[in-house]
């Protein structure tokens, strides 16, 4: 089932409980993954399009999973312990034109953009977009113009 089936009936009911002790209710899963759905499709991908996902294992991953769902998007998440050409390997394999990284990440997803940057879009102009939206912690990297 869908996080909103749960979010109207019961909003308030634990949906991930995390190792360290972090909670998160259906409710603002809903919440976040919508925000999400919402951000991806403002930043112009659309039902079809692949993701990669750079995310440790934590409470996060559950909000971009659902919310990737919820846009139609195919989606693959990569290995946080990979070397950077490792998980550009990934990136470039699976077609994703959005990396979705977390800033405790930040390192490793520079290292990535670098390389997959270096790979398929050394002759564009301007290869590398990034967003922070300001309503979800993880960052956007677009891959492709």
């Amino acid at each position: 089932m869908r996080p909103g089936t749960y979010a109207a009936t019961h909003p308030e009911r634990l949906a991930v409980v995390t190792s360290s002790g972090r909670t998160v209710t259906f409710g603002e899963l809903e919440t976040r993954s919508c925000r999400l759905a919402q951000a991806l499709h403002a930043h112009g991908l659309r039902p079809g399009d692949h993701v990669a996902v750079l995310l440790p294992n934590d409470h996060r991953t559950h909000e971009v999973a659902f919310g990737l769902q919820r846009s139609g998007l195919y989606y693959t998440l990569v290995n946080t312990h990979l070397a950077a050409e490792e998980a550009a390997y990934i990136v470039n394999d699976c077609g994703a034109s959005v990396v979705i990284t977390s800033f405790a990440l930040g390192g490793l997803a520079a290292e990535l953009v670098a390389c997959v940057q270096e790979e398929l879009f050394a002759e564009l102009e301007h290869p590398v977009l990034r967003a922070t939206p300001s309503t979800f912690a993880p960052t956007l990297s677009r891959l492709t113009t």
